[in-house]
């Protein structure tokens, strides 16, 4: 039963800060704060219900689904091993370091170092306020750069160099994942976005393909 997953001792701190209140207190254009809840919204919710299929083949998920015209039912859906990491009805890392950017944009300005700390703490941590012990969901990629020497003092030339070290081959998708964010902090402000999608994406992932990826999509959510 999807009920027994819940944890019912999650609260709210008193007075904690709100994330989204920064970005909306000066707006009275409840259509623009409409489609800015819908990039938050999407992000979680896309991350949670494509969790049902995440690393299965097409075999494997007509076999669990065979009926195209019906949706997979959510959060009940046929869980697999790799979805059996998390509660039903859970995101996963893709929205916890989507958090993490939003964190850096209204906490750190942007700054790499600030993302690349708050980085490793999730890695090692978790949310604890959600009852995690450990960021689950690491890609091999991202663990690589953020346990290299040097990266906590300077995450761009560490991501550089552990690409290099590859070969210039590595352009996994674990940036595009979270970028987004981005777009919805920046959201009236292109060149801003721009420059924060590259930053942030360069922190992990250096090649260009995963930057050009990150882009279009930041840019196509300041467009809608």
């Amino acid at each position: 039963d999807f009920k027994d997953d819940i944890d019912p001792n999650v609260t709210y701190v008193p007075n904690e800060p709100d994330l989204l209140e920064p970005l909306f207190v000066n707006s009275n254009d409840k259509s623009m704060l409409d489609r800015l809840l819908g990039c938050a919204y999407g992000q979680a919710l896309g991350d949670a219900y494509g969790l049902s299929t995440e690393f299965e083949t097409r075999e494997r998920i007509h076999r669990n689904y065979p009926d195209a015209s019906i949706l997979i039912p959510f959060p009940n859906y046929i869980t697999t091993i790799h979805s059996r990491r998390w509660k039903r009805g859970d995101w996963t890392d893709d929205t916890d370091q989507w958090i993490l950017i939003l964190d850096t944009l209204t906490e750190g300005k942007g700054d790499e170092k600030v993302f690349a700390k708050k980085l490793k703490r999730w890695i090692e941590n978790g949310f604890r306020e959600v009852g995690d012990s450990v960021g689950r969901g690491l890609g091999a990629n991202v663990q690589q750069v953020v346990y290299s020497d040097g990266y906590l003092k300077d995450p761009l030339k560490t991501s550089e160099m552990v690409w290099e070290r590859g070969n210039r081959q590595a352009a996994p998708n674990g940036a595009v994942m979270r970028c987004s964010a981005a777009a919805f902090v920046h959201y009236n402000d292109p060149e801003k976005v721009k420059s924060t999608t590259i930053s942030m994406c360069k922190t992990t992932h250096f090649d260009p393909r995963c930057i050009a990826s990150c882009l279009a999509v930041c840019l196509t959510i300041t467009h809608l």
